[in-house]
């Protein structure tokens, strides 16, 4: 008897001992499949030829598991690591060489690379090779134009992807105010004035014709006003305090119009801004 219960116990022991080491050694595996996972992605150019017909469907199914990776990372609130990143921006980038007309591509990476991870120039990166294969889409460089003025503060850059965004004659008008705006805060009066121009010179729709004037007045205005301001500051080795003061010393003959409604604002530094940020009241709100 006490043989038979000593057998029952080591049996019941070792089972004990199995199911902890198999637990322990599944965990491993699991641990071990996603590390084998996220460093290799099958080359596009195996897929495509595996594919045959099939390029979108299995472009749908690469981007699917992309999301749900990164899905179950936030979902369980896990630190996403660069190495699991980098594996997702490897697939999208397989994606989109598989499918590069896949729109729901771009516009996953654009907000997962961005406000999920701060990759930005992956975002670019991936952007661009839309472009190239999308080149009437104006979505495109007006993304990579956001990317590079909110995000990495370039405003230059930001003006450049949007006016090749506004060329596209599917784009909304305001592209092409957008871009000169960022333009002029940059410094670069004569391109936001050379951008409108040109936008004006090819727009054929009155009520169009005139938001582009509107602009265009504003900033040939504000840089009249800044080459007196820089004028000033050569006679009198000083900035003025006001738009008054130029006024009386005779260096404008008259207070510019401002087609916003704003009041003109001299900065220490000799920029010339307004308070109404050359947008109207409906606009800023």
């Amino acid at each position: 008897m006490k043989r038979v219960l000593l057998l029952l116990v080591g049996i019941a022991a070792l089972a004990v001992f199995h199911a902890v080491l198999y637990g322990q050694t599944f965990e491993r595996k699991s641990g071990l499949d996603e590390q084998v996972r996220v460093n290799y992605v099958l080359p596009a150019s195996f897929t495509r030829a595996a594919a045959l017909d099939f390029k979108g469907v299995i472009a749908d199914f690469q981007l699917l598991q992309g999301i749900f990776f990164i899905g179950d990372k936030i979902e369980s609130q896990n630190r996403i690591t660069e190495a699991e990143w980098n594996y997702l921006v490897r697939i999208i980038t397989a994606v989109t060489r598989l499918d590069p007309y896949f729109f729901d591509t771009y516009h996953f990476a654009t907000g997962m690379l961005t406000w999920g991870a701060g990759r930005y120039q992956d975002a670019i990166n991936i952007l661009e090779t839309a472009r190239q294969y999308n080149p009437d889409d104006y979505r495109f460089p007006y993304h990579i134009g956001f990317i590079y003025f909110y995000f990495l503060h370039d405003n230059q850059k930001g003006a450049q992807y949007l006016e090749l965004a506004s060329r596209n004659p599917d784009a909304p008008p305001i592209l092409a105010s957008l871009s000169s705006r960022l333009a002029y805060y940059k410094g670069n009066y004569q391109f936001s004035i050379e951008l409108i121009q040109r936008m004006l010179d090819r727009e054929r729709s009155p009520e169009i014709r005139s938001y582009y004037q509107k602009r265009l007045t504003a900033l040939e205005n504000a840089l009249l006003l800044e080459k007196a301001v820089k004028q000033y500051k050569e006679d009198l080795q000083q900035f003025p305090e006001s738009i008054d003061v130029m006024l009386k010393q005779n260096y404008i003959d008259k207070i510019p119009l401002e087609p916003y409604g704003g009041d003109w604002i001299f900065l220490k530094n000799g920029r010339v801004y307004s308070t109404s940020k050359f947008a109207n009241a409906s606009q800023e709100k």
